[in-house]
């Protein structure tokens, strides 16, 4: 009778927790959150677009001895049961009542997948059966060992913002996981079961200690033996640099991320799996960083320069948050600021974009949003209209001083180019061609072939190449100087 009284209630208890996992959707599976990449002309990456950093790989692209030191460490009868292993929930009973230092979790690969899949993570008993029909759902459904594993490696989380063994591979180490060596291996599958505390990076002694039990447990499962084991476990493993996921140029990384959630919009570009082609060459963009930041440097270092630079505001910034509440910010920066902007001529295409010295100091765009006049940049789009209005590069234009209310809005007195000449040597030449005057950037002659052109004629062209005028300054013939 009393047997049966336990059947009875076994059966009504486990019931609704057997129904429960049938009720998940099991596609989901196959759904995790993948990263954008974004990459150069040269498919060089340049940064990454995500809410989770993960890209899938497949199991033939993973190292076997990641996939020996997961099994060892994790479920070593992964391949003899059927999502549920019951000699392994014996022994951890065992071990727990022991109270022994390492001890193997009950949960199997198969079980750990349906947890984070369907994000059963309430420690109760109600959950731990809900979890085991699940797991032996998963495994009647995929019929696959290697598709599990698979599905497995490629969500779970290894500490440090990384999801699934590629993205870690590669931020932990630097290397695609078919390159991981035992050391490595180990110390990724040890970071499983706790990844914040057990992570490389952040906690290398405590990753150590739990990376020399995984390899004890290889060496256990006849992956490796005896004497190898004792060799790697006084090995030293090499971390890779932590990589920003905006890569070398965050200006680029954020112009790039805003026009594709303007293009495809946010939730699309959340779940990710995008491969983003930009006409940036990762070369020229380095290049171009590099000799911007050298240059506003030197001009610092200059005697006479009297304003803050750019170390002096880093200094009191990191002064400032030593000891600043995290609702206080620290002001914007005044040192000196530049931008850069490198295009292909022929094709329009973007080779190198740098919108200022220092992103995490200010995110301002001075490319895209910087308000400057073009200045001679302009002059082509003043010749290009007279050349059409049937003007040629012979024509004879007068190069003579030009009184500044002529063209400046606002101009009181005084002669053209006075206060702004493009050259030190300012010299006018009298009668020149056209050609000589847009290849020198000769300001009077440039307003005087633009008079004849036509200002209208002028901002036509300009507007038909892209251009857009603010106000109604186009008005005025200070439009011909930018």
């Amino acid at each position: 009778m009393v047997a049966v009284v336990g059947i009875a209630g076994a059966f009504f208890y486990l019931k609704p927790r057997y129904d429960l996992a049938q009720s998940f959707d099991l596609s989901q599976l196959e759904e995790v959150e993948v990263a954008s990449r974004i990459f150069d002309r040269n498919n060089r990456e340049l940064g990454r677009i995500f809410v989770q950093n993960r890209r899938p790989v497949s199991l033939d692209d993973v190292s076997q001895h990641f996939i020996n030191a997961l099994l060892a460490a994790e479920d070593s009868r992964f391949y003899q049961h059927d999502g549920v292993d019951y000699i392994g929930i014996l022994r951890a009973v065992y071990y727990s009542m022991r109270s022994k230092g390492f001890n193997q979790g009950a949960s199997t690969i198969t079980q750990q997948l349906a947890r984070q899949t369907f994000e059963l993570k309430d420690r109760t008993l109600s959950r731990k059966f809900t979890e085991i029909f699940l797991a032996q759902r998963i495994e009647k459904r995929i019929g696959s060992k290697q598709r599990v594993l698979e599905l497995y490696i490629n969500r779970i989380y290894f500490g440090g913002g990384y999801y699934g063994i590629a993205a870690a591979s590669e931020g932990y180490f630097g290397k695609d996981p078919a390159h991981l060596s035992i050391v490595e291996a180990a110390t990724l599958a040890a970071t499983i079961p706790n990844p914040y505390h057990r992570s490389p990076r952040s906690f290398p002694e405590a990753s150590k200690k739990w990376r020399d039990h995984v390899l004890t447990r290889m060496a256990a499962e006849g992956h490796i033996d005896r004497d190898a084991c004792d060799r790697l476990q006084k090995s030293k493993v090499e971390i890779a640099a932590k990589m920003n996921i905006t890569g070398k140029s965050a200006f680029v990384y954020e112009k790039v991320r805003q026009e594709v959630i303007e293009l495809l919009g946010y939730e699309a570009v959340s779940k990710g799996g995008f491969s983003i082609h930009t006409t940036i060459d990762g070369g020229l963009q380095e290049r171009a960083e590099s000799a911007l930041r050298e240059q506003l440097a030197k001009i610092e270092q200059h005697p006479d320069f009297k304003q803050e630079t750019l170390e002096q505001y880093k200094v009191r910034k990191a002064a400032f948050q030593e000891s600043a509440h995290p609702d206080q910010t620290f002001p914007a920066p005044k040192y000196l600021q530049g931008a850069l902007l490198l295009i292909d001529n022929k094709t329009g295409s973007v080779l190198a974009r740098v919108s200022g010295r220092d992103f995490n100091d200010s995110m301002f765009d001075r490319v895209s949003q910087g308000r400057r006049p073009t200045g001679t940049a302009f002059m082509p789009f003043v010749y290009a209209a007279a050349f059409e209005a049937g003007f040629f590069p012979g024509t004879l234009v007068d190069d003579t001083p030009m009184d500044t209310r002529q063209v400046m809005v606002g101009g009181t007195t005084g002669i053209l180019g006075e206060w702004g000449v493009e050259t030190l040597d300012n010299v006018y030449e009298n009668v020149i061609t056209s050609r000589v005057a847009l290849a020198k950037g000769k300001n009077a002659a440039t307003v005087r072939i633009g008079q004849k052109a036509g200002i209208d004629s002028v901002v036509k062209l300009a507007q038909k190449a892209g251009m857009s005028f603010s106000g109604d300054l186009q008005k005025f013939n200070a439009t011909f100087l930018g």
